[in-house]
């Protein structure tokens, strides 16, 4: 006697469990691999954007750095610290920066004649009415900006005019003077191995300006 194989009913009120088909799989992984396609252009835009921001961030403080400089005819250092990707602005002692760059001679005449006017207003203002609470002591320096870069952003190299050989780790410092010149500098800043998103930031000393630009040869910008 033969005996009829019957298939197990599920509960009542329970639909019988299905498995995915191919055509289901399918078009799961299509929407999938859509997804990858939008999204992982835009992280990678995101990053080359902060790198931007950070750019020009630093050029705008630099140029900050050269007018408060002129103004308050103060000497003014911009620190680096490369593995810490922290900019710190402070005012600071005349540095001895090489090649010629404190210079008076050199420097911008309009500057020169406002930083002057600045100094001698000072000391009338002083012979008046006395020094009060002393003259401040800058060779410390005293902070008045500091940020850190964009997470993903780094600080690749800083070359300057007292340190021509490209620094690439630790501390460095850019300086500006109040007779209205800023140390010729380059600062490099991009996303870690990857070398097409490099920005160069380029100091112009007698103009208190900093350009941003990329592929840009050092050896050859730090002799012009």
């Amino acid at each position: 006697m033969q005996i009829p194989m019957t298939r197990p009913t599920p509960p009542e009120g329970r639909p019988a469990a299905r498995g995915f088909t191919v055509f289901e799989l399918m078009v799961v992984l299509g929407i999938i691999a859509l997804f990858l396609v939008i999204i992982l252009p835009s992280v990678g835009f995101v990053r080359e954007n902060q790198v931007h921001t950070s750019a020009y961030k630093i050029s705008a403080h630099l140029r900050g750095m050269y007018e408060r400089s002129i103004s308050e005819g103060v000497p003014y250092r911009m620190t680096i610290d490369l593995d810490e990707r922290k900019i710190v602005i402070e005012k600071a002692e005349n540095p001895p920066c090489g090649a010629g760059l404190t210079l008076n001679e050199n420097a911008n005449t309009r500057f020169k004649k406002l930083a002057q006017k600045k100094k001698e207003a000072k000391e009338k203002k002083m012979a008046e009415e006395g020094a009060e609470g002393g003259e401040v002591d800058y060779s410390k320096g005293t902070t008045v900006k500091q940020f850190q870069l964009k997470k993903h952003v780094n600080i690749i190299k800083v070359v300057t005019q007292a340190n021509p050989v490209p620094v690439e780790s630790g501390t460095i410092s850019v300086h500006a003077f109040p007779w209205g010149v800023v140390e010729k500098a380059i600062v490099v800043v991009g996303l870690e191995d990857d070398e097409d998103s490099e920005l160069f930031i380029i100091t112009q000393p007698y103009l208190g300006r900093a350009r941003v630009r990329a592929n840009v040869d050092i050896k050859k910008e730090m002799r012009l």
